[in-house]
């Protein structure tokens, strides 16, 4: 299950597999390390983890299902 402690790995995981701008991906990791995981902008991020990717492997797709549903 994710909660506050593997939160931040989660995102990073996703960030760097589906987002393909590199300025985009930097802006998104600085989103999700320097901030407390509480504050992090997570619907901002699953949006363009969501905008920048054709297709999620199933696993995947479940993990962006369960961090929106308990995050955002």
């Amino acid at each position: 299950d994710i909660d506050g402690n593997n939160l931040r790995g989660a995102l990073e995981f996703l960030v760097r597999k589906y987002v393909n701008s590199e300025a985009v991906r930097s802006d998104l990791l600085v989103e999700i390390y320097q901030k407390d995981w509480n504050n992090i902008g997570v619907k901002g991020i699953l949006h363009e983890i969501s905008a920048s990717s054709v297709s999620f492997d199933m696993d995947d797709s479940e993990l962006i299902k369960k961090i929106a549903f308990n995050f955002a």
